[in-house]
């Protein structure tokens, strides 16, 4: 019985580690994006629709993150890499209604958030 905790325990580890890289990793990708974009395009138009889907995105991140993880810790690898698939189709299916407005910065968001989401099933494979 000792023995189904520590697995448990092992899992949901995995699980909160799975999670906070692909965290980690999509905070990293766009704040260098962003200054990037800055540095090479100038200053960034302050659109407060764009920030609060921002503010909004960033739960929705956390949400996909988690479920990834789930998934990537107790699926086989076909069912974890469709729900990595489906987690990116939500990640970009959110940030739609701004693409005609700001395709850049949408782009980076996106970009940033599916790379993010894909980082476990890429380093699971090296």
């Amino acid at each position: 019985m000792g023995d189904h905790h520590g697995m448990f325990g092992r899992r949901v580890l995995s699980v909160i580690q799975t999670t906070l890289i692909q965290l980690i990793a999509a905070w990293g990708l766009y704040t260098a994006g962003f200054e990037g974009y800055r540095l090479f395009i100038g200053p960034v138009r302050r659109d407060i629709s764009f920030g609060l889907q921002l503010h909004h995105g960033m739960s929705v991140l956390l949400f996909l993150a988690t479920m990834n993880a789930i998934c990537r810790v107790i699926c086989s690898g076909r069912r974890a890499r469709l729900a990595s698939a489906g987690c990116m189709v939500a990640w970009t299916l959110f940030w739609v209604n701004i693409f005609p407005s700001m395709p850049l910065r949408s782009g980076l968001v996106v970009g940033v958030g599916v790379i993010a989401l894909a980082l476990p099933a890429l380093l699971r494979q090296a």
